[in-house]
């Protein structure tokens, strides 16, 4: 495995496949209360699977042994029409020892999703703070309504909660964390979601955010003209996709600025002419890499020599 800069992995991720060169020995762990990179592996690739329509994910779910309890498409509910901002996807998928709410992120061929994630208009979180009101409005309606309600059943209610997603799919997985208070809450590439006081309300103990190098949206809104704040754990990758544990600002500002640099040249013939993404701060948004440093940082745990594929 290796990292993906190519336009597909940023644009169209469910063209490529979910949970290749998955080890068995990589256990889904329900109970964790720590930062848990086999834990980090499963959602991410869910994260990925978000992507995919319901019919093209079955098989996928089947082979990795998973339950899909339910799909949730904005696109399918009474009250899609009614609202300005209403394509939200979601999967609700369980194991033996969890359940696990995944949300899609962001497909650029639709607008809806970009409104959601330009509408920076904050609205009141009910509890407490201010949230973007693009995000909160994005996860609402019957959609909202029906992921409650499965969420509710005896057989999924007595396991422990998980709430996944990448880029807007982490921005809602967020807010959804605000009103279910989940076991654990795993984001990737995640916008600022809410003020500080929204984010000194969310109870969630285990909250991992995942950022890999100079990733453009991991960095929005700018937090020097609005009062949002991220929420969870830095987990921070860096330019080669390696785990780097608790890195100072300085450094992230100095290992981001030099792998944008050398970008282009890295990926010669220049990018701005093939099939790459022209910016390294777009590229690192893709959830393939995301994906990427996580299994590198499975293997060097194996310590096991990495394969070039």
């Amino acid at each position: 495995m290796q990292q993906n800069f190519t336009r597909d992995a940023l644009y169209f991720p469910e063209k490529l496949p979910v949970f290749n060169e998955h080890d068995d020995s990589w256990e889904f762990d329900g109970e964790a209360t720590t930062l848990s990179f086999a834990n980090a592996w499963w959602l991410c690739n869910l994260s990925h699977l978000a992507y995919y329509d319901e019919h093209d994910s079955l098989a996928i779910l089947h082979n990795m042994e998973l339950t899909l309890e339910a799909f949730i498409d904005d696109r399918k509910e009474a009250d899609g029409r009614e609202k300005l901002i209403q394509d939200t996807q979601a999967y609700i998928i369980s194991t033996d020892n969890a359940v696990i709410l995944t949300f899609r992120g962001t497909e650029p061929d639709r607008y809806q999703d970009m409104l959601a994630e330009a509408y920076l208009q904050p609205v009141k979180f009910p509890g407490k703070g201010k949230v973007h009101g693009g995000f909160f409005g994005a996860l609402s309606g019957h959609s909202w309504e029906r992921i409650v309600s499965i969420l509710s059943l005896p057989t999924l209610k007595s396991k422990p909660l998980w709430i996944t997603g990448h880029s807007l799919g982490a921005a809602l997985a967020t807010i959804a964390a605000a009103h279910l208070n989940p076991h654990g809450l795993y984001t990737f590439a995640s916008p600022r979601v809410g003020d500080s006081a929204f984010c000194a309300s969310l109870k969630t103990a285990n909250s991992q955010r995942f950022v890999n190098c100079s990733d453009l949206v991991a960095r929005l809104p700018l937090k020097d003209i609005t009062d949002y704040r991220h929420i969870g754990t830095l987990q921070y990758f860096n330019a080669a996709g390696d785990w780097c544990e608790a890195p100072g600002a300085a450094f992230m500002r100095r290992d981001s600025l030099k792998a944008q640099l050398l970008y282009p040249f890295n990926q010669l013939p220049i990018p701005f002419f093939t099939d790459k993404v022209a910016f390294r701060s777009l590229a690192d948004h893709s959830i393939l890499n995301y994906r990427y440093a996580i299994w590198k940082k499975l293997q060097k745990n194996r310590r096991l020599p990495l394969e070039k594929h």
